[in-house]
């Protein structure tokens, strides 16, 4: 169960996924340059992440594996994944929003940061600026 390079044509059930999660969906894959990651089993989407490229910065989001598979790793190799392309396109860093998982991603590395202070390719982002609320934790790597 190793990630590989998704497709837009993969989106609907990225999207679906997301859905069922409960993680914001809005305008995913609509922005300029983005990676997607994903995993299948069975042929089945079971797990996806993607990150935008904003100015030389890196906005990951959409990290979201399937219920029955939380907790088997798959969550970790696929940030992984984006954070392998974000290091080939030489972004300066990566930042993310969260409100159920800032001790996974800290795991991994991430620190939280004041989110006033995102640069402003990534404040303007539909992540940032609509689809997270204030609530959400600020982090990048």
């Amino acid at each position: 169960m190793e990630p590989v390079a998704g497709t837009p044509a993969d989106l609907p059930e990225i999207l679906a996924l997301l859905t069922a999660a409960g993680l914001p969906a809005a305008r995913l894959g609509e922005h300029g340059p983005t990676d997607l990651f994903v995993v299948r089993v069975g042929g089945r989407l079971v797990g996806a992440a993607a990150l935008e490229h904003h100015d030389g910065d890196g906005l990951l989001r959409s990290v979201v594996v399937a219920e029955e598979l939380r907790g088997t790793g798959l969550g970790r190799r696929l940030t992984e994944a984006a954070l392998a392309a974000a290091a080939a396109a030489d972004l300066r860093s990566v930042r993310l929003l969260t409100e159920t998982a800032p001790g996974f991603f800290a795991h991994l590395g991430f620190e939280r940061f004041d989110r006033s202070d995102a640069p402003p390719a990534i404040a303007a982002s539909e992540e940032f600026a609509v689809a997270c609320p204030d609530s959400a934790v600020a982090m990048m790597r």
